[in-house]
């Protein structure tokens, strides 16, 4: 079989011609068939070469753009603009500065108090101590211990003594008095002579005495030293007595109440005594006294000042917060005593802030660029803005770059907050 490649035909005087298709010789048909195949191959790789410098650009311009808030790298293409927005929308970025708001509040004037049931916890009681005081004696006598011996042998019904000569003379007598001594015959007696504070005896004491319508005799003698003997007296009670009183007025005064502010407090001292009592041989003697705090009613200043705050900090809710440093605490005092229930004046004051969180922040962004369909102005944003939750009276201000000046951006991540304290 027989393959013809042909040529165009020749036309008359051109060599290569134009006319009709004559049969190439055989020699030639394999040099033109690899001409052929060449300039097909080298068409493929000059398209493939443009089609890969078409698509890296396509790459470069569209994968990575500049945004307000920095660069933004985008796993898909470029956002598009929606209906009504358009490309300068899309370029535009906003800076929204506002102020807190902030709102001054006051707690309840007042706050209930009682001992049970009530805002501020009241406090009732009462105790009772008996106190005590020691007095030194200072009263007293010397007194010497005679033995008297009667002499005779002879018993009588009883024998007048007159004993003389103590301290050296012979007019002062044992209490100063004779005595009388009755004693049998041959029985010994033991006396105790006294004499006052004033006479201290002095030495042994030895003698002879007699008297009688018969001569009756005994001897005496002192067989060891005088001594004093302290005795009680009415100023000494009266000392211990009032030192016991001014012991319990003392514990009445330190007496622990439990809380720092009094309603009601009653108190008395009774009780006084004193033991030994006057005329007693003893040295010393106490004194008694008895303080009562009959009854009471307090409370503690923190209690109510905690009751305050807390009231205070009722009259908001969240995201209201206490602005620092600007609670003014009140100084509680009380009124009104009806029984055990009175009332408490404390009335706190502070400055209270609308808390901004990030959540609160992206809200207002979102609501700022979405408004009259994604387009929306300037203007109408800060009225948005100036009556937004947390924004202080006329404290938003909003400055666009970017767009027409006066559109806000198409995307909430274009829209950078600034929130100042009130």
């Amino acid at each position: 079989m027989r393959d013809d490649v042909f040529a165009p035909a020749a036309t008359p005087g051109d060599p290569g011609g134009t006319g009709g298709a004559l049969p190439l010789p055989r020699s030639r048909r394999g040099t033109f068939l690899r001409r052929s195949a060449g300039i097909v191959l080298n068409t493929a790789i000059a398209l493939l070469l443009v089609s890969t410098l078409g698509f890296l650009g396509f790459l470069l311009t569209h994968l990575t753009r500049p945004s307000s808030l920095g660069t933004a790298t985008y796993t898909t293409t470029t956002p598009t603009a929606t209906p009504g927005q358009s490309a300068l929308d899309l370029q535009a970025s906003a800076t929204v500065t506002l102020t807190q708001a902030s709102e001054t509040k006051k707690g309840p004037a007042t706050l209930s108090a009682c001992p049970s049931g009530c805002v501020v916890k009241a406090i009732t009681g009462s105790a009772s101590q008996q106190l005590s005081h020691v007095s030194a004696a200072s009263g007293g006598y010397w007194a010497v211990d005679l033995r008297v011996t009667s002499q005779n042998g002879q018993s009588c019904s009883g024998c007048v003594v007159n004993i003389q000569g103590w301290n050296g003379s012979a007019t002062i007598g044992c209490d100063n008095n004779p005595l009388d001594i009755f004693f049998n015959a041959g029985q010994t007696v033991w006396y105790q002579c006294t004499l006052p504070a004033n006479e201290a005896p002095v030495g042994t004491f030895n003698g002879f005495f007699g008297s009688g319508s018969a001569p009756r005799s005994a001897t005496y003698y002192n067989p060891s030293s005088s001594y004093w003997v302290p005795m009680i007296t009415s100023a000494d009670c009266q000392r211990a007595g009032g030192g016991a009183i001014q012991a319990a007025q003392d514990w009445l005064n330190a007496y622990p109440l439990p809380g720092d502010s009094i309603v009601t407090l009653k108190t008395h001292i009774d009780g006084e005594s004193c033991n030994p009592a006057p005329g007693t041989n003893a040295a010393t003697t106490t004194g008694y006294a008895t303080g009562h705090v009959d009854s009471y009613e307090v409370y503690k200043s923190s209690d109510a000042q905690a009751a305050a705050l807390a009231a205070l900090n009722a009259t908001v809710s969240s995201p209201w917060t206490m602005k620092s440093g600007t609670l003014m605490a009140c100084s509680p005092t009380w009124d009104n005593l009806s029984g055990v229930n009175f009332t408490i004046s404390c009335q706190d004051v502070a400055v209270f802030l609308y808390a901004w969180s990030s959540a609160h922040v992206q809200s207002l962004a979102g609501v700022l660029v979405s408004c009259n369909g994604g387009t929306c102005p300037v203007a109408t944003a800060n009225s948005i803005c100036a009556g937004y939750p947390g924004v202080a009276s006329g404290g938003c201000a909003i400055n666009v770059t970017g767009g027409d000046g006066q559109t806000m951006p198409g995307f909430a991540a274009n829209v950078a907050i600034q929130v100042n304290g009130g």
